[in-house]
């Protein structure tokens, strides 16, 4: 094991094993890559993702009628971008189900995590929540804000991650 070459994508790691007597000994175990998913398993989570985003489009429409105790008829101002949002992202999905090679799924999710930065912004701006109801009032107000700054700044990193790929897979189909 320790002569033969290995591959460009393999490493090995060390991993403690018990042995009979109860001594851990490191076995050095290979460790590869994931293999990409198949057609199927893609298309699987694709169809999963359509019915999810359609499952919250609906709740998020009957919010308000449901009378949720801690949201405000504000909520109808970022109601419509989480519409949008939830819509494309099922109609990205329903896209990607017929044809999903890389620069389409990194063009397409570029626009996805922009219409998401909209939406936590819209959110944070509007802030539809009344947590007066609600023990420590103070705290979770800021939590929840800080979790949409946090969503701000993760689908910010989204969208340039997203273009590097973008980019990498333009680059990599005009080469074949």
């Amino acid at each position: 094991m320790g002569d033969e070459q290995r591959e460009p994508d393999e490493e090995y790691r060390e991993k403690p094993v018990k042995q009979a007597d109860e001594r851990s000994v490191l076995k050095k175990e290979r460790w590869t890559r994931p293999k990409e998913r198949s057609r199927g398993q893609k298309r699987f989570g694709y169809a999963v993702a359509i019915i999810v985003n359609l499952i919250l489009l609906y709740v998020a429409n009957n919010l308000l009628a449901w009378r949720v105790p801690f949201i405000t008829s504000d909520f109808v101002v970022p109601l419509r971008y989480l519409n949008i949002s939830l819509i494309a992202t099922a109609v990205a999905n329903l896209l990607f189900f017929f044809y999903d090679p890389d620069w389409f799924l990194g063009f397409t999710r570029i626009g996805l995590n922009i219409v998401g930065i909209i939406v936590s912004l819209s959110l944070y701006v509007t802030f539809p929540f009344d947590l007066s109801s609600l023990a420590s009032e103070g705290i979770l107000t800021l939590l929840v804000r800080f979790a949409l700054i946090l969503g701000i700044v993760g689908s910010t990193i989204g969208v340039i991650a997203e273009f590097v790929k973008f980019i990498k897979a333009i680059s990599e189909a005009t080469l074949d």
